[in-house]
């Protein structure tokens, strides 16, 4: 196996972790799946080629090289459901899926000043990678964002599109400094 994940240290006290980009599958793995696993429906595409400028702003980066239905890194090693109404897939999935009030409230500013609509704490309440590591006590401020695929690529052919990322970009980096500057301010 090669290696599983990317990893980029930056100078700033932000770690983006893109936990759902990985598209590798073993060929072990991939003779004993099924045409819809095979499709690898449940991928973030292209995250971490949205999240590409942070390496610039200073931010560390980690992103997964296999894909979720290899082991989903974003489910704690018990696969314990981590809020009501979570869907569960497995840490190894079989099957697809049909913070600190400051830092929060000004990253909804932010999102709902965008052009996008934005939620906080809907469908999805952080998964593993954030509940594990951050801990705002201690000010490690960890953060969940999900995206439309529709707002930076083409969904049914799967193609970055640079315009529609161009302006998602731009949402993006606005959330990204508001997060370094509203979890640091003390």
């Amino acid at each position: 196996m090669s290696e599983l994940f990317e990893y980029h240290e930056g100078d700033l006290p932000l770690l983006i972790s893109v936990p759902h980009d990985g598209r590798r599958l073993p060929d072990e793995q991939r003779e004993r799946m099924t045409g819809a696993g095979l499709d690898i429906p449940d991928t973030d595409w292209h995250v971490a080629e949205l999240y590409d400028f942070a390496r610039e702003f200073g931010a560390s980066m980690i992103v997964a090289n296999y894909s979720r239905y290899v082991v989903d890194v974003n489910r704690p090693a018990s696969d314990a459901a981590m809020y009501e109404g979570q869907v569960a897939t497995g840490l190894c999935p079989q099957y697809t899926f049909a913070g600190d009030p400051r830092v929060s409230r000004a990253l909804l500013e932010i999102a709902e000043a965008s052009p996008y609509e934005s939620v906080l704490n809907g469908r999805f309440k952080g998964g593993y990678i954030t509940r594990h590591y951050g801990d705002p006590e201690r000010e490690v401020h960890a953060v969940q964002l999900e995206l439309a695929q529709r707002a930076y690529m083409n969904e049914v052919s799967r193609d970055y599109d640079d315009e529609l990322a161009s302006s998602l970009r731009r949402t993006l980096r606005q959330l990204l400094d508001t997060f370094v500057a509203s979890a640091t301010v003390q």
